[in-house]
């Protein structure tokens, strides 16, 4: 990040009032830059992508302010955490300077958990929960800040305009993508929920090892909770080799039915495995065309880190 400790401090100082005592890196964000900030209390302070977000604030706003909303509505919301986010010296949620979009808050402590834990069954109820307190809400009340998050038609046509590139393609990927695109683009999807968007274990609070929370709120929108159930299947229902387990998988569905206090048809549960096979190839899809482009949106940690990610995943 080019920009200096005094700099910095002024931007916090944009929003608290506290003397800064410490200020240092936090987690390994795709798209978000963020800072932890000791000021007495914690707090995080965060970058955001102005590619992604400058024409958006407003709907960033209106999102989080709905979904605090539901937060403090929903009769059966009783422990679940929402971040607070800081106000700024003029009353917004956003400060905006050269230096780029900022905002701030309350840091929220997680338990720390390992690769193997939690129980799929704890991920369940806790995805369940959210959408539960999300029905506090009518999905017309949020807005698709990312309006293709889960549009394969919308990456594909992409992909298919991709005809140069500073990289060489992968003619057994081409092949890959050619041989499934057709069965995924035809699938079905109900929606007409509110969704995070985003369903990972990073992105969720854990205390004593229950999910009361989630946070990185900026993709939660208007959309399917079968997008977020597969999302969910695809960071704990695979085995160390990236393969699917079913009797994860179940566990899972049956934490999120009583998370959700709903019951899950055949019909259902079969168009599930169908959704985390094609949201797999999507973002795939997604990291190999990252890589034709030379990487402007994933972050690598090594090079060739998203042609790896991306034959993994589409691979069937």
């Amino acid at each position: 990040m080019d920009i200096t400790g005094n700099d910095l401090e002024q931007i916090i100082h944009e929003f608290i009032d506290f003397p800064v005592e410490d200020i240092g890196p936090l987690g390994n964000g795709h798209i978000n830059t963020s800072l932890f900030i000791n000021a007495g209390d914690s707090y995080v302070l965060q970058k955001l992508n102005r590619d992604l977000f400058a024409d958006h604030l407003k709907h960033l706003e209106n999102n989080y302010l709905r979904y605090k909303f539901c937060c403090v509505s929903a009769p059966d919301a009783a422990g679940w955490i929402c971040p607070d986010m800081m106000k700024t010296r003029e009353g917004g949620f956003f400060h905006v300077c050269d230096d780029g979009i900022w905002r701030m808050y309350r840091y929220v402590r997680s338990d720390r958990i390992s690769r193997d834990e939690p129980d799929p069954y704890v991920i369940g109820v806790g995805i369940g929960k959210l959408h539960r307190i999300l029905k506090k809400s009518s999905p017309g009340n949020f807005s698709a800040v990312i309006p293709h998050l889960h549009d394969l038609g919308y990456y594909y046509d992409r992909y298919l305009m991709q005809k140069d590139s500073d990289r060489a393609r992968q003619p057994d990927l081409d092949e890959m993508i050619a041989d499934n695109i057709g069965h995924f683009m035809n699938m079905i999807i109900p929606e007409g929920d509110v969704i995070h968007g985003d369903i990972k274990p990073d992105n969720m609070i854990f205390r004593d090892g229950k999910v009361v929370g989630f946070i990185d709120l900026d993709t939660m929108m208007p959309g399917s909770v079968f997008n977020d159930i597969a999302d969910g299947m695809r960071y704990c229902c695979e085995t160390e080799d990236h393969v699917f387990n079913p009797a994860k998988a179940g566990r899972l569905l049956n934490g999120y039915c009583d998370g959700a206090d709903a019951e899950m048809t055949d019909e259902a549960i079969e168009l599930l495995g169908h959704t985390y096979y094609r949201n797999r190839f999507m973002l795939g899809l997604r990291y190999y065309m990252d890589h034709l482009a030379g990487n402007i949106y994933f972050t690598e940690n090594y090079p060739g880190q998203s042609l790896e990610k991306a034959r993994r995943l589409i691979v069937m």
